[in-house]
């Protein structure tokens, strides 16, 4: 393979990994690798392909593939870092500590770097770092969104707040600046716009499920609990005993009844009403979610029954054939009823089973 061809499944393979299709790229950097297998940048791009397409132990692999290859170059260890940020969160640390070490001017190692002490929770040293990185790239939004996870794990939520506004400026696209300024809005109580900006995280990525996972967090802060209504029957209950003394009193009880009732309807039309007030494509989630739950619930009911039915008619067939010729025919139509019954359960479970749709969110 001649350098021309080299050097253009580097710049496809760049052009596929900024795309997201991060398949392809290690398909084309395979067939690189296998005629240059030393190469530096197309180590580089497989780890990084690899680690985007949440493959961490291959990509800490070509990663180390790449250090030996270039000890002192900090894009290898960085690669690293990100590899194993979650794994081995002291091995990812001292990666990045390296990355900083060969190339102290390069901002994304210490993107890298403050990243990794998030990891150890080690926040003072995670903060110093993305100080720095906004020291050498002041326009990058990587610092401020690094500054704002280390804002929300140190419960600043305003200083969050600001520092995802300022990521989601000049980078008005960012999945996680979205994410992360609904996380601040809904820690400041301000759920409303909480459930605007996440609905709109979840749009701009409907296969990450980390914005939807708050955004189900936060309707249920949105939303009026059951435990209002806990609480105000538990209220009456009190006024029923303070004012009968322990009396029965017929028409107080009608009163408390009423008054029960008349607050499950204003309970239910509150919740619909606030129900209604979030964006469209929050309801079709939340009744998504809704809907997969009650399947689940079903599910699991069908899967009990039909263990159960099973278990019955094998232990009711046994019985039936060890005391059969100790009873007359009306105890074998008994025992054939039985039989029968917990048969037709299992299969109808069974055949409820294969009927219900597939839990799809």
């Amino acid at each position: 393979m001649s350098n021309q061809e080299v050097s253009t499944i580097k710049a496809q393979a760049r052009v596929l990994i900024d795309a997201g299709r991060f398949g392809e790229a290690v398909t084309m950097l395979t067939h690189g690798l296998a005629a240059e297998p030393r190469d530096y940048v197309l180590l580089c791009l497989m780890s990084q392909a690899l680690t985007l397409a949440r493959r961490h132990n291959e990509a800490a692999g070509f990663a180390e593939q790449a250090i030996a290859a270039q000890p002192d170059a900090s894009w290898g260890h960085r690669l690293r870092s990100s590899a194993l940020r979650t794994s081995k969160p002291r091995e990812a640390l001292r990666s990045a500590q390296r990355a900083v070490e060969c190339e102290p001017h390069e901002p994304f190692n210490w993107h890298a770097l403050g990243r990794a002490q998030l990891e150890v929770r080690n926040l003072k040293a995670a903060r110093s770092a993305a100080e720095q990185m906004r020291t050498l790239a002041p326009e990058s939004f990587w610092s401020h969104q690094l500054l704002g996870l280390v804002a929300l794990k140190q419960k600043k939520y305003k200083e969050a707040e600001l520092h995802c506004r300022r990521e989601l400026e000049l980078n008005p696209n960012s999945y996680y600046g979205m994410n992360n300024l609904g996380v601040a809005l809904l820690n400041r109580r301000q759920t409303r716009e909480a459930i605007k900006v996440l609905n709109l995280a979840a749009k701009i990525d409907p296969n990450e499920h980390l914005a939807r996972q708050n955004l189900q967090i936060a309707a249920r802060k949105f939303l009026p609990g059951v435990g209002i209504l806990v609480v105000l029957a538990g209220g009456l209950v009190r006024m029923d005993a303070v004012t009968t003394g322990g009396a029965n009193i017929p028409w107080l009880i009608w009163v408390i009844v009423a008054l029960s009732a008349f607050i499950a309807l204003s309970f239910y039309f509150l919740r619909r009403y606030r129900f209604q007030q979030m964006p469209a494509e929050t309801q079709i989630y939340l009744t998504s979610l809704k809907r997969a739950e009650r399947l689940k619930h079903v599910r699991d009911f069908l899967s009990v029954t039909a263990a159960i039915c099973g278990a019955f008619c094998l232990i009711s067939s046994f019985v039936a054939v060890v005391n059969w010729g100790d009873g007359g025919w009306r105890w074998h139509l008994i025992a054939m009823a039985i039989v029968i019954t917990f048969l037709t359960g299992m299969f109808a479970s069974l055949f409820g089973l294969r009927r219900l749709p597939q839990n799809q969110q």
